[in-house]
């Protein structure tokens, strides 16, 4: 198997459009399993009996666990291989969702989310720095354009993947269709991707991994909590506050030791912070929208999933088309104009959801999900 290394940095690797594929493919096993339960979430309920409380922590352990390991999962990446850790993360992912395929109680299913939140974490990181590896610099821009296209797309195609399988079948096929796409990403993987052949030699930073695991914890679970308890609740409140005592002490901890998992400098400057803060507010917007239309149609209007599934279809129609032109916008009018285009247009689309009711017509909702796209 090639390694990356022996691989020209001008030229690329040869078979760098077809593992750019299979990245994506498992990505999009990633991004889907954020908003595919969306539409599921009445079916679940009635399957199996679910509170309230427990609809939303299946909802929020994926993500929590997710988010919670994602810098510990790339920097093992990194040290140990991106490609094992991506099959690592692949396999870890399908036994998960086929587990929870065959779940009877409501805990189950969280555990099972949870589960596949840890496989998630090793994809994702994986996936963007093996693209990184096997692109020449000249492309690399098209091919990371197309990689967060996949990503939003994934999360809009969601919910219309869930209404399908849920026109014919149980619950449980929207955790069981990710086994056999997972298997097959797999064996793409160990054909196509080549073994990377800078992995990091220094020690691992054990401390600071734990360190950063237990901040973005406590923080998402505030954020989890925050809307359901009240912003103001003591729970919440420590949770924020534990949260930012433990990011100081890991931004402390990585200034000073010498094998650091994530130079905290990196924050100082400032197209690294803006363009952090920029993916993460679209996302946010993403899966949020995501989420409570996916609710809003079921519940409020009254469609069924498939139904429900498919009027999200212009966000991803208008996403796919915008980012696979967003390497084009920036060489002509530059980064930073075109991402504050791209952040207006979904603060547009946002606040045109904020004024919809029962009665909206759809092509109100829609004008919103082109923008937001």
């Amino acid at each position: 198997m090639t390694s990356i290394d022996a691989v020209s940095a001008d030229a690329g690797h040869p078979r760098r459009w077809l593992i750019l594929g299979v990245m994506c493919g498992s990505l999009i096993l990633v991004v889907v399993t954020v908003t595919a339960l969306n539409v599921a979430l009445p079916s679940i309920q009635r399957g199996l009996d679910a509170s309230g409380s427990q609809l939303q922590w299946i909802i929020d352990s994926y993500v929590l666990v997710f988010a919670g390991l994602l810098l510990l999962a790339g920097s093992l990446g990194d040290h140990y291989g991106r490609r094992g850790a991506l099959v690592a993360g692949l396999l870890v992912y399908a036994v998960a969702a086929g587990l929870t395929t065959f779940a009877n109680d409501a805990n189950q299913v969280i555990a099972g989310r949870a589960a596949m939140g840890v496989g998630a974490a090793l994809i994702m990181p994986a996936t963007l720095s093996i693209i990184v590896g096997v692109f020449p610099e000249g492309e690399r821009t098209k091919a990371i354009a197309i990689w967060g296209a996949f990503a939003g797309v994934g999360g809009a195609l969601g919910p219309i993947m869930s209404g399908l399988l849920l026109e014919v079948f149980s619950w449980g096929s929207v955790f069981f269709i990710n086994v056999p796409i997972a298997a097959a990403m797999v064996v793409l993987v160990v054909m196509l991707v080549p073994a990377t052949g800078d992995e990091d030699t220094s020690d691992l930073d054990v401390v600071g991994g734990v360190i950063s695991v237990l901040a973005i914890l406590v923080l998402v679970f505030g954020i989890i909590e925050g809307p359901e308890r009240g912003w103001s609740d003591g729970l919440v409140v420590g949770a924020f506050s534990l949260g930012v005592l433990l990011a100081a002490a890991f931004v402390w901890w990585e200034l000073r030791t010498p094998h650091a998992m994530l130079d905290s400098r990196y924050f100082g400057k400032l197209p690294f912070s803006l363009g952090s803060l920029a993916i993460t507010l679209s996302f946010l917007a993403l899966a949020g929208v995501s989420f409570i239309l996916a609710l809003y149609f079921q519940f409020a209007q009254g469609h069924s999933p498939l139904s429900a599934g498919l009027r999200g279809l212009p966000l991803a129609a208008a996403l796919m088309i915008a980012a696979s032109r967003s390497a084009r916008l920036v060489d002509r009018f530059g980064q930073w104009p075109t991402i504050a285009a791209g952040l207006f247009a979904t603060g547009a689309g946002a606040l045109v959801l904020g004024f919809v009711d029962v009665g909206t017509g759809y092509w109100i909702i829609a004008i919103a999900l082109v923008l937001l796209g």
